[in-house]
């Protein structure tokens, strides 16, 4: 079945140059080979605004609205390689994306298995995780129709004394929506987090 691929960039309105690079590079390749590889059609949103969850909630929507089979959300702060979109639509997976790490050394990776960090150095492949960020990810239309709103919530946690961010309560909810979430590890060794400088999954120390 061919697929009709809504790209959601949500941001502050403020792009990293490399980010830009990287979107032009993946939209120029799925215009080349888009019915090849399995798309039918695609289209593309940014919505800047203060409040990156409700960004991500208003293209979810509109997507939704549209018709689209697929959102990739794609992050003003990443960068990626052209063929993330066939790739990832390859493997026919409900919530399939990027791991990639923190902004930070020493990195870390921002998926997460039964509260341990998984990192993705030296595998090749798929995992099952059951939190990663949203950076880079394609989600199924089915998963938006079948988890309850809101899909990106932002709760304050009394015993950590902080907050639980969108990607978090987003893989939470889906997850026991009976949606499991899994990662590329091959596209993961190709993407970087924009930060001081780009960082990659190569900062992270060998497991």
């Amino acid at each position: 079945m061919s697929a009709h691929v809504s790209i959601c960039v949500p941001s502050t309105g403020a792009w990293a140059g490399g980010f830009g690079d990287s979107l032009i590079a993946l939209i120029s390749c799925v215009q080349r080979h888009g019915s090849r590889l399995g798309v039918e059609r695609y289209s593309y949103n940014h919505v800047a605004g203060s409040v990156i969850s409700n960004n991500r909630h208003i293209l979810a929507d509109a997507a939704l609205s549209d018709g689209a089979t697929h959102v990739l959300y794609l992050d003003t702060d990443m960068v990626f390689p052209a063929d993330t979109a066939f790739r990832l639509l390859a493997h026919k997976l409900p919530i399939v994306g990027a791991n990639y790490v923190v902004k930070r050394i020493p990195a870390v990776p921002v998926s997460t298995r039964d509260g341990k960090r998984v990192g993705s150095v030296g595998k090749r492949g798929l995992e099952e995780v059951h939190c990663s960020g949203l950076g880079c990810v394609l989600i199924e239309r089915q998963v938006f129709e079948k988890t309850p709103l809101p899909w990106f919530d932002v709760r304050w946690q009394t015993d950590y004394r902080d907050y639980k961010i969108e990607d978090a309560t987003f893989y939470s909810a889906a997850r026991d929506a009976g949606f499991s979430a899994m990662i590329d590890h091959d596209i993961s060794q190709e993407v970087g987090h924009i930060g001081s400088y780009v960082y990659t999954i190569q900062d992270c120390a060998a497991e």
